[in-house]
């Protein structure tokens, strides 16, 4: 069996290709590191009903919710969706069609900054808007944000989030959203774009 190319050439390296190669991969880890503390970091920071719920008998699902980017880069959002719906599903499946969803462009995230944008779904009774209010139906908010920057030549970063509403029974207007624990739903990762 012949030996592969490479591994023949390495055998026979002297002290300058070593040297060469050892350089070459601590450059890469420097650049990794240099991408890394100057990328953007973008994610949900908080959620809120635009209107107080159950004003009326037919309304839209009306949310705002603050986008915030903690990096030094500005960010570029190429695509945000949200659900939202009274019970999480085991996983998050952003490609399903069929739910109450949003789909929208989202302005750009200054660097150190944050936006709110407004998240219109469809229509609810009061009869539900009272029961998620009152805290006896639960209600979600999910979804996943894909955003790049200037520090990002080969990848875009996805932030998925969660917010669950955790209603106040003795006083509506302290009714809260908070994350979610499931980390099915709560994540960042990245991934290759050519």
């Amino acid at each position: 069996m012949t030996e592969n190319w490479f591994i023949a050439r390495v055998r026979n390296f002297g002290p300058i290709e070593w040297f060469t190669l050892v350089l070459c991969v601590v450059g890469y880890v420097q650049y990794l590191a240099f991408v890394q503390s100057e990328s953007a970091f973008v994610f949900p920071a908080g959620l809120e009903f635009t209107d107080p719920l159950g004003a009326e008998k037919t309304q839209p699902i009306l949310l705002d919710i603050d986008i915030a980017n903690s990096g030094k880069s500005a960010a570029t959002i190429t695509e945000f969706v949200a659900f939202v719906a009274h019970e999480l599903p085991e996983r998050p499946n952003y490609e399903q069609t069929g739910l109450n969803q949003v789909r929208t462009g989202i302005a750009p995230v200054p660097a150190a900054g944050k936006i709110r944008q407004s998240l219109r779904f469809s229509d609810w009774g009061q009869e539900t808007m009272l029961a998620v209010k009152s805290g006896t139906m639960g209600f979600y908010v999910w979804g996943e944000l894909t955003y790049k920057d200037e520090a990002r030549h080969f990848t875009e970063a996805i932030s998925d989030f969660c917010f669950a509403y955790f209603a106040n029974k003795q006083n509506a207007d302290q009714s809260v959203f908070r994350t979610c624990p499931n980390v099915n739903f709560t994540r960042t990762r990245t991934r290759l774009v050519w």
